[in-house]
């Protein structure tokens, strides 16, 4: 998540540690998004709050991670892009093996946490 303050994505990562999916919605247009912003980036306006969301969505996009960035993790791992029925995308890790593009999945959490955070994940 990417932000010039890093108190504004924290209702993401404390949603996360309870396994609920949090996204933020804008009061004047509607629009939704998974960054964590101080204006809408449809309308500008400052009425973003976060919301907790159904976690279900269509997977765009996977790949497969077989080469890991630091000695630290695994290699071996899978990665989807989900597109959430709320609207946004997601980039989260799956189970053990690679959803299908177009296929239906949902969103929950991993129990061992990164840094103190709980990271989503796409099941079947």
């Amino acid at each position: 998540m990417t932000t010039t303050d890093p108190t504004e994505e924290h209702p993401f990562w404390e949603g996360a540690a309870r396994g609920v999916l949090r996204i933020q919605h804008c009061a004047d247009c509607g629009h939704t998004t998974l960054l964590a912003r101080g204006t809408c980036p449809s309308c500008l306006a400052e009425s973003l709050a976060w919301v907790d969301t159904d976690p279900v969505g269509v997977v765009e996009s996977t790949t497969r991670i077989d080469r890991p960035p630091s000695a630290s993790v695994s290699a071996g791992y899978g990665l989807a892009v989900v597109r959430l029925d709320a609207g946004p995308c997601i980039l989260t890790r799956t189970t053990e093996e690679l959803p299908a593009i177009g296929q239906r999945v949902r969103i929950g959490f991993s129990a061992a946490s990164a840094n103190g955070r709980h990271l989503p994940v796409a099941h079947a």
